[in-house]
């Protein structure tokens, strides 16, 4: 058997691209989740999965608020 040694710190754009793909075809079926990618725990994944959330609030609200002032131009 083959020892996959846990990561820490920041994401990998492998294991980026591996959230993104996954989460497309599965949802937030976590625990799934970490038996397939099996570098990170079941919290870094929901860690992950949160900051990813309000990252992507963040920029809608950049955006919307750049949206209503162009209109104003």
């Amino acid at each position: 058997m083959q020892n996959i040694q846990l990561k820490t710190g920041k994401w990998t754009e492998q294991e980026q691209q591996f959230f993104k793909n996954y989460f497309k075809q599965f949802g937030n079926d976590f625990k799934q989740f970490e038996e397939l990618l099996k570098t990170r725990t079941l919290n870094q994944i929901k860690s992950y999965y949160h900051n990813v959330q309000n990252r992507n609030k963040q920029i809608r609200k950049e955006r919307e608020e750049r949206d209503r002032f162009n209109i104003f131009e």
